[in-house]
Order: C-alpha cells, then sequence, then structure tokens
C-alpha cells in the first residue's frame, strides 16, 4: 500500500534494531491504491458500526477481530470514505499510516480532518503493546482536540492486555463471506462466469476458511490463468488450476524435490523458479552460477557427454516456448518452489542472497526480467524475517551517480519493504537514513 523511492543505507553487525522505524515522517496511503482496494472490498461485519463512531470529527476507532477477517482493509476503507466527495486533484487532508515506534520529540500534530491509520496488528508481546497504547493514548488525545480521524487495528491474540477505557471505542469485526469477496474481485477481473460455477467443494473450503488476502490471490490466479492462455478458454479450467495452485502446489513441489536428489537438478528448479519467464540461455547461465554460489563441483566429463539441457527441463517439467523462454507447465508452480527452497534449506540463504544479486544482473535479461528476480527473492527474503538480505541488495543497486536514474531493481525492493506488513516500517527508516 505505500511506495517511496531513495537511497539507503544497510549497517551491519547491529542486528536488526536498525530496521524499525524511529522518528521518521508517517507514510502515505495513495489514493490510487485506495480506490483499487475499493473496488474489490467487501465489507467486514461490523463494519457499518465503525463507520458510524467514525464520522464524527476528533474520534478514534479502533478495530479488533481474528486474523485474515481484513481489519486492515476496513481500517483503510473507513478512513477513506471521508474524501470521496473530494476532487483527486484536490485532496487536501492528510491520509498517512503512523509509525507504530515513534520518537517523543516527533509528536503528531494533526490537522482538521486528516486521517490516520494505526496499524498494530504486528505487534505480538505484551511489553511492546504496551509501549504502544501509552503512545496511542497520546495521539488520540491529539486527533480528538484536532477534529481528526484515526482507524486503529489491534492486534490478535492480546485481547486480556486492552486497557478497560478503551473498550467503548473498540468495534469487532468478523470476516465477510468468503464467497462474496471472491466474487468481487473475480467481477473486477471481468470474468465470465455464474454463481454456481462457484460451487465446487474445494473452492467452498477455501472460501470459508482463508483469509482475506489468500482469497484475493485466488482471484489473481485464476486471471492469472486466463491470461496466459495456458489452461483453456473457459471458467471452469480457470478455476481448477487456480485452486490446485493453493491448495496442492506444496506437496508437488516437496515430493519432486524429494525425488531428485542431485544438486544439478535442484538447482535447476531453483534457477528456473527465480527467472521464469526469462530466455532459456540465461537460465542456463543463471542455473551454472547457482551451482558455483553453493560450491557444486561440475562434472569432470564435457558438457556433450552430459544429459543436455533440453532433456534436463523435461524431466523437471519446464517449458521453453517457441520464443525461448522457460516457464513450468503448471500454474503458480515456481511460487511453490521458492517457497519450499527458503523454508527448507535455510543454510543456503546467504548463499542466495549473494547468487541473486549476481544473477539479477545477467546481460540477457530485460528490466522486467531483473524487477520480477528482485520482487520474487524479496518476497522470500521477508517470508522468513530476513528483511537484512533483501537491503543488503538494494544498498548496492541504489548507489549511483548524481543525475542518474535510480536502478529499477532498487526501486523494485523498496516498494517491496515499504508495502511489507510486519518490516514496512523499517524500510521508511533506512530510507530516510540516507542522502
Amino acid at each position: 500500500m505505500n511506495n517511496g523511492d531513495g537511497h539507503q543505507y544497510v549497517f551491519y553487525g547491529v542486528g536488526t534494531d536498525w530496521m524499525i522505524r524511529k522518528g521518521v515522517e508517517s507514510l502515505r496511503i495513495t489514493r490510487d491504491d485506495r480506490v483499487r482496494l475499493a473496488d474489490r472490498f467487501s465489507p467486514p461485519v461490523g463494519y457499518g458500526v465503525a463507520a458510524d463512531r467514525l464520522e464524527k470529527p476528533g474520534s478514534v476507532v479502533l478495530l479488533a477481530g481474528p486474523p485474515g477477517s481484513g481489519r486492515r482493509a476496513a481500517a483503510i476503507m473507513l478512513l477513506h470514505g471521508f474524501g470521496d466527495d473530494r476532487d483527486p486533484e484536490e485532496e487536501e487532508v492528510r491520509f498517512e499510516e503512523l509509525p507504530v515506534t515513534d520518537k517523543d520529540e516527533n509528536p503528531l500534530v494533526p490537522g482538521t480532518g486528516d486521517r490516520f491509520l494505526l496499524d498494530l496488528s504486528g505487534i505480538a508481546d505484551e511489553e511492546t503493546f504496551d509501549k504502544a497504547q501509552r503512545r496511542l493514548a497520546v495521539r488520540r488525545a491529539h486527533v480528538q482536540e484536532a477534529g481528526a480521524h484515526m482507524v486503529v487495528v489491534l492486534p490478535s491474540g492480546m485481547e486480556h492486555a486492552h486497557p478497560p477505557d478503551l473498550e467503548p471505542h473498540t468495534v469487532r469485526l468478523e470476516r465477510p463471506r468468503g464467497v462474496a469477496v471472491l466474487t468481487r474481485h473475480l467481477r473486477m477481473d471481468r470474468m465470465p462466469f455464474r454463481a454456481a460455477d462457484l460451487m465446487v467443494a474445494d473452492l467452498q473450503h477455501l472460501c470459508d476458511r482463508s483469509p482475506m488476502r489468500e482469497l484475493a490471490r485466488l482471484a489473481g490466479l485464476v486471471r492469472a490463468a486466463r491470461d496466459s492462455g495456458r489452461f483453456g478458454a473457459d471458467f471452469a479450467g480457470w478455476l481448477d488450476q487456480a485452486v490446485h495452485a493453493v491448495t496442492d502446489r506444496a506437496d508437488e513441489v516437496g515430493r519432486q524435490v524429494a525425488a531428485v536428489r542431485t544438486a544439478p537438478e535442484r538447482a535447476l528448479l531453483l534457477a528456473t523458479a527465480m527467472l521464469e519467464g526469462a530466455r532459456a540461455d540465461v537460465v542456463h547461465e543463471a542455473w551454472h552460477g547457482l551451482m558455483k554460489t553453493v560450491r557444486h563441483e561440475e562434472e569432470a566429463t564435457t558438457e556433450l557427454a552430459r544429459t543436455d539441457f533440453g532433456e534436463r527441463l523435461t524431466a523437471l517439467g519446464i517449458e521453453r516456448d517457441p520464443d525461448g523462454h522457460l516457464r513450468f507447465g503448471k500454474l503458480a508452480y515456481a511460487d511453490a518452489v521458492r517457497a519450499y527452497f527458503w523454508a527448507n534449506f535455510p543454510g543456503v540463504r546467504d548463499d542466495l542472497r549473494d547468487w541473486v544479486g549476481r544473477a539479477a544482473s545477467l546481460p540477457g535479461l530485460t528490466i522486467d526480467d531483473r524487477v520480477n528476480v528482485v520482487v520474487r527473492f524479496g518476497e522470500r527474503a521477508l517470508a522468513v524475517r530476513r528483511p537484512d538480505h533483501l537491503f543488503d541488495l538494494l544498498a548496492g543497486w541504489a548507489k549511483h551517480p548524481a543525475g542518474t536514474p535510480c536502478d529499477p531493481r532498487a526501486l523494485a525492493a523498496l516498494e517491496l519493504g515499504l508495502g511489507h506488513e510486519r518490516f514496512g516500517d523499517g524500510s521508511a527508516s533506512a530510507c530516510t537514513s540516507a542522502p
């Protein structure tokens, strides 16, 4: 939800404390992002109550609810509602996300009608939550005095630590109907389907249990299946591929990696997953670079005596299209491969960071290819709580002579970090530490 650019310094030897946002300006939530969210938003149970309470100037509403119920999206939409009657080019009030941590010398100074989001959902311990509540009390007073509006997303599982004085301002949300959420996303993507097409047992289970972000991802996979042109021409086929992608892929990858015991084959799986869509020759070069990085010894025989590249690809379920680009035959299989390797081979994560830094610079890659590599690596690094790996690479890519455009890889890494729910504040802190 957040965008930004600029340099970033990475500090070594001090753990991850440097990534905690301290004393930096709030992050603006862009109108374009809010409008896109509004088009796809399905209000959770309790949303109307929260909207009524927020209507009065100076109001502060706290949202409680189970994970996956759409609390953050609901908070953004509650605040967004106050801007619907304004000209997009003339929006003057602030709409910002406040940092969870902040220095006392940088107090919040709101104006009348300003809108603020404070997302505490990532807090997992009582000590941090207690500090956040003390800061919230000060911010709440400022918002009330200025006639602004603020919505706070409370952490789940911490209900016992909620102060009694905030109870009257707390609204509990319950997840909306999953099928309604999925339907909304599919219709915004102009999918040709009927309600009866969604009456599939596996899909119903997903709609009943999955967090809102997973249902949004499912809809995106249906769109990807359609747009690829590789999975038929009807909605049922696209949906089937998408459902299998979110329910079966992890087990399929696990079985394949267990069956593929040699380092070259496993390295080729991972190299293709990281560079999917790139030309075969570039993937081949990246593959050999990965084997060198993990210190795999080359075979003593000449290349002509080894299994050829095409045969290796076929054996691994990797397809080469007429233009020479590589991709897996199954929808979202590359995503599952990347997730598997980062989750199950923690000892090589440092090597993978170094390899990605080199692979993203291979001369045969297009700009889109390079950005894809960065995003795919960044998603995995953040998923396993290693944002420092992403920022290590970003620091190098962000160095460029004055007056020259910033490296697209740096911008992609920065945007990914800023938009992350858990580590976004740390990204902003690192950005502001640079000139």
